[in-house]
């Protein structure tokens, strides 16, 4: 497990400021807001800034703001759904999503708080996002303790010091499982904790008010595009599921928004744990393209995916054009159409719908007249 340091600030700090502020605390890794309700006054965090700190090597961490008050599930969701569409207005930067429960509010009413955070967790998931929370230790522990999903990670907030002081480096925290109050082994996998030990220090060559953390560097295993290394860490390799998964042949299911395998099996007949085992490799690939370790025994799928229904199975006839395509990563429809020669917009006509469907479940309005597709999608051939 790699760990580095992280930086945050409310309102958006210039270039100039956040490369000397990274520079003065050793840090690799800045959270930065995409925006909501409760980021209001604050000044706002661009595309350009959180594009060019990648570029420089810095790992990008997103972070929502809600209104802090009147926590409920449903709140969850519909903050969820804002954070995905905020993401993509950044470029998708990360597919773990952050989202900020302030003390008062998760004190005011802890249950409530946990509702939400069981809202946002299984939209989240049902986006391909991965769910984080930032707040306090007790509100971890109501998570821990409540019923799933659970949020994927951690981010408490315990100052070594009040507001505004800061202790000597040597003393600062190596590790973000050494927070006081949370059991070590909750949330103990890589990627799944980070502690904000100091806050509102302004140190001398930055001269701006910053947070200071420690965090798991496979917080940022599932940055999108994929950027160079982390200052000071080494990029494993990257499965990539375009060169190691073969698309289904034979009878297949097309996943709609949803499914559930377990449903699916009983729809055509076929024994429990058939459909995962027959698709594993597939489920996990594409699980692992939309920043998820993996597919979490076939409970994580997403409208489009291509299922190969095992032999004996009962599947209903399906009407359509003369063949399908399954969209790969970095697919274009420009392209797809070209190399089966077909005329431009032609994919696009005649897959519309499943294309704007697909792109409304991703959080994006529509899917921009095919130029946001996902991997695993199933096009039909006109």
């Amino acid at each position: 497990m790699s760990v580095i340091r992280m930086l945050d600030r409310g309102s958006a700090p210039s270039l100039l400021q956040a490369r000397a502020a990274l520079t003065e605390t050793g840090g690799s890794a800045w959270a930065f807001y995409l925006g909501g309700a409760g980021h209001q006054g604050f000044t706002a965090y661009t595309k350009a800034f959180v594009a060019t700190l990648m570029a420089e090597g810095v790992g990008m961490l997103p972070i929502y703001v809600g209104a802090q008050g009147a926590l409920s599930h449903q709140r969850g969701v519909s903050d969820a759904l804002d954070a995905v569409r905020l993401s993509a207005t950044f470029g998708d930067p990360n597919r773990l999503l952050v989202t900020d429960i302030e003390r008062f509010a998760s004190d005011a009413n802890p249950a409530a708080a946990v509702d939400y955070m069981r809202g946002w967790t299984q939209t989240l998931h049902q986006h391909g996002f991965l769910s984080a929370v930032y707040g306090s230790l007790e509100l971890m522990n109501g998570i821990a303790a409540g019923a799933g999903p659970r949020a994927d990670a951690i981010w408490p907030a315990a100052w070594l010091v009040d507001a505004g002081k800061t202790v000597p480096q040597a003393k600062w925290p190596s590790v973000p499982t050494a927070v006081p109050k949370i059991a070590a082994n909750l949330w103990n996998k890589p990627g799944q904790r980070a502690w904000q030990f100091l806050g509102d220090v302004v140190f001398p060559a930055s001269k701006i008010n910053v947070d200071v953390s420690v965090i798991d560097a496979e917080c940022f295993s599932a940055l999108k595009p994929s950027p160079p290394p982390l200052r000071g860490t080494a990029r494993p390799p990257v499965e990539t599921p375009h060169d190691s998964v073969t698309p289904p042949t034979g009878a297949t299911i097309v996943v709609q928004p949803d499914d559930t395998l377990s449903e699916l099996e009983a729809t055509h007949g076929l024994p429990a744990g058939s459909l995962f085992a027959a698709n594993r490799a597939a489920l996990d690939a594409t699980a692992r393209a939309h920043g998820l370790p993996d597919s979490d025994n076939g409970n994580k799928l997403f409208p489009g995916q291509v299922l190969r229904l095992p032999t004996g199975a009962t599947t209903p006839a399906v009407a359509g054009g003369s063949g399908t395509i399954v969209v790969r990563p970095d697919d274009v429809l420009s392209l797809l159409e070209i190399q089966h020669g077909l005329a431009p917009g032609t994919l696009f006509a005649a897959n519309r719908v499943v294309l704007d469907l697909t792109a409304r479940q991703h959080g994006l309005p529509d899917s921009d007249h095919g130029n946001k597709i996902f991997p695993g999608q199933v096009l039909v051939i006109p």
